[in-house]
């Protein structure tokens, strides 16, 4: 069942040019969230966080409001010597900021990634895992989606992996119902 009222914020960790975790979220956009509302952030222009900084960036509060005003977030991390990005990393610092007014708190989050290698980036969403839980974030913790040797799984921005395919709306499904529990039925 489809909840139309809902809207989606997507955010690729990668800024680099043909990467496959902006590809992989454009397809989930185009092939999963037609219905529903949704967004697709751009941290790639957000400066490097610095705590005193004062006023907030304009792009630092343009995302802020962006993940205010989503109902489920879904990233998608590359992994970089085992971890998330730094564009990333940085993103989740700035939303999370002044103290007392973070973004993510309360937020329902997928983690999935898209890597060539073997695993599929698997290290770097546990450590977003890590991160994202210490910010109050509320993740989907089943399936795991990793997309593993995606040089090979991708035409274009479609996604031909049938299995990641049905993890990926699995996931979705699971993150509608944790939200309907959280805020419309608790």
């Amino acid at each position: 069942m489809k909840y139309p009222y809902m809207k989606f914020l997507l955010i690729s960790g990668s800024l680099r040019k043909d990467s496959y975790n902006t590809r992989l979220v454009n397809h989930v956009a185009k092939q999963w969230l037609n219905g529903y509302e949704y967004e697709i952030a751009d941290i790639s222009k957000l400066p490097i966080y610095v705590e005193d900084t004062d006023p907030l960036p304009d792009t630092v509060r343009k995302l802020k409001e962006q993940i205010k005003s989503a109902d489920i977030i879904i990233f998608s991390t590359p992994e970089y010597n085992w971890s998330t990005s730094a564009a990333l990393k940085n993103a989740i610092d700035w939303a999370s900021r002044p103290p007392g007014d973070s973004a993510w708190k309360g937020k329902i989050a997928i983690i999935m990634s898209a890597s060539t290698g073997m695993l599929g980036g698997a290290r770097a969403q546990y450590h977003l895992r890590q991160i994202l839980s210490s910010v109050d974030v509320i993740l989907v913790t089943k399936p795991e989606i990793f997309v593993s040797f995606a040089q090979d799984k991708f035409q274009g921005d479609e996604l031909k992996d049938e299995l990641a395919n049905k993890l990926i709306k699995n996931a979705i499904d699971n993150a509608i119902k944790l939200y309907r529990i959280h805020y419309k039925e608790a």
